[in-house]
């Protein structure tokens, strides 16, 4: 968790600690790729009012989407395309 701290930031910090995890090579026999890797899912509080529940849900939505999308990814939750209004 990153107090005071927006989706855009959020974003960027994620991504550092994704890039150097798989930059250490560090030996992964059950990932294609060889190698540890991470995938990150990146949410934000929209209002004042949203729930630590609610924030948490957002980034594991995200966390399902990089992962879905091939793994060793960061995906921010408010960048996610949103079902369309009925």
């Amino acid at each position: 968790l990153l107090v005071d701290t927006d989706a855009e930031v959020a974003e960027i910090v994620a991504e550092r600690i994704r890039a150097t995890i798989a930059a250490l090579g560090i030996p992964h026999e059950g990932n294609p790729r060889g190698v540890c890797t991470a995938s990150f899912g990146v949410a934000s509080a929209s209002t004042r009012n949203a729930t630590l529940e609610e924030i948490v849900e957002r980034a594991d939505a995200a966390l399902y989407v990089a992962k879905s999308a091939g793994r060793n990814r960061t995906q921010r939750h408010d960048m996610l395309r949103q079902p369309a209004a009925a």
